[in-house]
């Protein structure tokens, strides 16, 4: 069949017809990848995003303890000084349950080497914190300051950096899975206007 032989609005119907296929099928598209691109922002704001918030947290926590540590050798009212113990069981009580969150949901393999990192520098930072304690609590107070100087304030600092390492990943990840969006728009952009 010749197209010259339809009539002229036969023509006209195909061509808006195909025209409509076209525009469904342009829509489509638009739909798909933009359902792709709400997943790729939802990795960002609800894993990378929550990881880095996880991390500040501890870290936030441990400078808050040490400060709690501090203060005991400051302070003289008994009263205050227990409020000070009370502090850092808070503090470790919330630092166990944002790395208990971070364990659930850091899965990359550089993440988890990491995050073992910030464990076993945490498990070397409480171990002289006991230290110091059991020394404060005995009365044994130029011991105790000299733990906390020569032992735990190392320990604590080599803690702090395993957090930032492991905040420097995620930030990392997040970083990467935003240039990921940005490319999956542009292809987005591309396909939807040619």
């Amino acid at each position: 069949m010749n197209t010259k032989d339809l009539k002229i609005s036969t023509r006209l119907v195909l061509g808006f017809s195909a025209l409509g296929a076209l525009l469904v099928l342009i829509g489509a598209i638009a739909l798909i990848n933009v359902g792709s691109i709400g997943k790729e922002f939802d990795l960002v704001m609800e894993d990378r995003y929550v990881k880095i918030n996880h991390a500040t947290i501890i870290k936030s926590e441990v400078n808050d303890a040490a400060r709690a540590l501090r203060n005991i050798f400051l302070l003289t009212d008994a009263t205050e000084v227990k409020q000070q113990f009370d502090e850092l069981e808070a503090s470790r009580k919330i630092i166990s349950d944002h790395l208990a969150k971070l364990e659930q949901s850091v899965t990359d393999e550089q993440g988890r080497a990491l995050l073992a990192k910030v464990a076993a520098a945490r498990a070397t930072y409480l171990q002289t914190r006991e230290k110091l304690f059991e020394q404060f609590k005995s009365g044994q107070l130029d011991a105790a300051k000299a733990t906390l100087l020569k032992d735990n304030r190392p320990a604590q600092l080599t803690y702090m950096a395993t957090l930032d390492d492991l905040i420097k990943r995620q930030e990392e990840l997040m970083h990467q899975a935003g240039v990921d969006v940005e490319a999956s728009i542009s292809a987005t952009r591309f396909e939807v206007i040619g």
